[in-house]
């Protein structure tokens, strides 16, 4: 597909063709609607190349549905990233809302966390990292940045997805996930970049203790259980990151940069240091520096 392309304006009739009436869903059904499985023809009037394409459908065109959706087109709809879903195009009936994306097969982060590799572990990481700083520096903030909404194309490479909740830097907050939101957000509700480095923090935790759950047995945040650890070894990798190859100067490393992106009361970077001299995303880059030594 072209990634400069302007967003296509679908007609309904043209997904229902594409996706053989919906017949296809694609896993199960979420909070804005079902996804099913499309491909664009040969013959089609926007001259698109033959593509597979997932299509989203939305359950009503309820007040929620409709932010989801003009968050989707207004700030996905600018992004051209590898590490970011490509938003394809979109459609509107009088009862349903359309998205239509490139169709990425693999499976989520929060599936894949068990089995993944420390060299895997450390890739997604800087995709992630490379991801949210292409955003940041427009500046849109993900919003609900967790393992559900990061999928693992088959050759391995993560996607953001999921940008219903998206925003621009200071503005409103709304609908991240209970584990990934900082108290700075809760206390406040305005959106920022450090919300979705919060995330990427808590991310980091589950990636490198292999714990797909953000809340513990013992109502624990992961945050919480990884600091209690950290005192305990000096890292929190678990055992099988270390015999796939992680050292011991990285696996502390990692784990003090995970646990300082979630602290509650450190210093966290604002967007303004973010633009100066250039840096963009401080912090994520050093994430990507620390984890690539």
């Amino acid at each position: 597909m072209n990634q400069n392309a302007e967003l296509v304006h679908f007609r309904v009739e043209e997904l229902t063709q594409y996706t053989n009436n919906f017949a296809n869903q694609l896993g199960q059904s979420g909070g804005f609607g079902s996804t099913f499985c499309g491909m664009i023809p040969e013959s089609n009037p926007h001259n698109l190349p033959v593509h597979y394409v997932a299509v989203k459908r939305s359950h009503f065109k309820s007040t929620e549905e409709v932010l989801q959706y003009e968050a989707e087109k207004l700030y996905l709809g600018m992004l051209h990233h590898p590490n970011v879903v490509l938003l394809i195009g979109f459609s509107e009936s009088q009862h349903n809302l359309f998205l239509v994306y490139e169709l990425l097969e693999g499976e989520t982060l929060k599936a894949a966390i068990p089995r993944l590799t420390w060299l895997e572990t450390v890739e997604i990481l800087k995709g992630l990292a490379s991801g949210l700083a292409y955003m940041h520096h427009f500046p849109i903030i993900h919003g609900d940045l967790k393992p559900e909404n990061v999928v693992l194309t088959a050759e391995g490479v993560p996607k953001l997805i999921d940008f219903g909740c998206a925003n621009k830097d200071n503005g409103a907050c709304r609908g991240m996930s209970i584990g990934y939101m900082p108290f700075e957000s809760l206390s406040c509700g305005i959106s920022m970049p450090y919300n979705d480095i919060y995330a990427l923090g808590v991310i980091t935790i589950q990636l490198i203790t292999k714990r797909a759950n953000v809340i513990g047995p013992d109502y624990k945040h992961v945050s919480t259980i990884a600091e209690e650890e950290y005192k305990e070894s000096g890292h929190v990798l678990h055992q099988t990151l270390i015999t796939s190859g992680c050292n011991q100067l990285e696996a502390k490393r990692i784990t003090k940069l995970a646990l300082s992106l979630t602290a509650i009361g450190s210093h966290h970077p604002t967007a303004e240091e973010y633009w100066i001299s250039g840096a963009n995303v401080a912090w994520l880059v050093m994430l990507v520096v620390c984890i690539s030594i």
